[in-house]
């Protein structure tokens, strides 16, 4: 395969394995670009990491500086457009505001930051109970980082699902992908049956690394990526009084514009676990309501989990893989939501340049 150059045109085929918000974004860019597109879920669409993320559009709370903080800011400075124009092409509501995030006792380098676009300024106490009504009165540093922004991930994905498929792309649910086979095309074994198409890109999530691939008949090794479970609690209340996020830690809290307040979260390496233990759920509210103790007062708790795909490299995977007619995409780790339009439109400009 050295020096092969695999270049898309208009009538040419794309396999994307993976229907999160990443998988979604990119067979949307795609299909706007004349490809034609299948995307295969394992269970599905949308029904993972993306499903149970908050929507927290934040990289000052996790970067520093970098490729990956610059790649994370220029990602974000795409969403109201990304947001705009799916909200047009398809009448979809999507929730989604530039709200800030108010850091506590965070330690990150502001000067570092601000030389990678991630503004942010220190306040007192007073003025941070001003900008989030109803927060405790914490001793601690505070720091308001005024770019962040929120989205509702479940509409989103909605949307760019009606998106995709009315430009013909094709989304086929629960089915399991168990090898990818690589030459001068792609074929796929799945639990569905076999996909053979022109060129493929791996949005899989935290299952994505563990995907058998051969390359010319080689067995070739993806960068590995491993599951990091987060639980979520949400509340609802009748309407929005907090602005930005709350985030101290591991502990953060937002509020939609419905009024649905979300408590997050843990950070547990416990592979693919699914149950749920009081303890842990009572460590979230806990940790939540020391922040902001109104969290209390809300009704109908809802809980969930899901699995951020962390990746054995601690970077994100966005790219070609071995000069083959395969690309990945994944390894976002907390950052999925917020690297979507970003990855999707270096990726469906890679694939389809001449």
């Amino acid at each position: 395969m050295a020096g092969a150059k695999i270049a898309l045109c208009q009538h040419e085929t794309v396999i994307i394995v993976g229907a999160g918000i990443i998988g979604l974004s990119l067979a949307w860019r795609l299909a706007q670009r004349g490809v034609r597109v299948t995307v295969l879920e394992r269970s599905k669409a949308a029904g993972e990491a993306s499903w149970a993320a908050a929507g927290m559009l934040a990289p000052g709370g996790e970067f520093e500086s970098g490729e990956t903080a610059r790649f994370a800011v220029e990602s974000l400075r795409m969403y109201p457009e990304f947001v705009r124009e799916l909200k047009e092409c398809t009448g979809r509501p999507i929730d989604f505001r530039i709200c800030g995030t108010l850091e506590i006792d965070f330690e990150a380098d502001p000067e570092s930051q601000a030389k990678n676009g991630i503004r942010s300024y220190a306040v007192d106490l007073h003025e941070a109970m001003k900008l989030a009504p109803g927060m405790a009165p914490l001793e601690g540093t505070f720091r308001f980082y005024p770019d962040d922004a929120l989205v509702d991930p479940r509409e989103a994905c909605q949307a760019l699902l009606a998106a995709g498929r009315a430009l013909g792309a094709r989304v086929v649910e629960n089915c399991n992908v168990k090898r990818i086979d690589v030459a001068r095309g792609v074929k796929i074994e799945t639990s569905q049956g076999m996909f053979e198409d022109d060129s493929a890109a791996i949005a899989a999530g935290a299952w994505s690394g563990a995907i058998p691939v051969t390359v010319e008949g080689r067995l070739q090794q993806l960068p590995g990526t491993y599951p990091v479970r987060g639980v979520l609690v949400g509340r609802k209340f009748p309407q929005r009084t907090l602005g930005p996020f709350l985030r101290r830690g591991l502990s953060y809290l937002v509020q939609r514009e419905s009024g649905l307040a979300i408590a997050g979260t843990t950070s547990e390496k416990l592979g693919f676990e699914r149950s749920l233990p009081d303890e842990t759920v009572a460590s979230v509210i806990a940790g939540v309501e020391a922040l902001w103790p109104g969290f209390a007062a809300g009704a109908e708790t809802d809980v969930w989990l899901g699995f951020r795909p962390a990746s054995d490299s601690g970077e994100p995977h966005i790219g070609r893989f071995e000069n083959a007619p395969l690309w990945l995409a994944y390894g976002h780790f907390r950052n999925g939501i917020l690297m979507a339009p970003g990855t999707a439109a270096r990726l469906a400009e890679e694939m389809t340049r001449g």
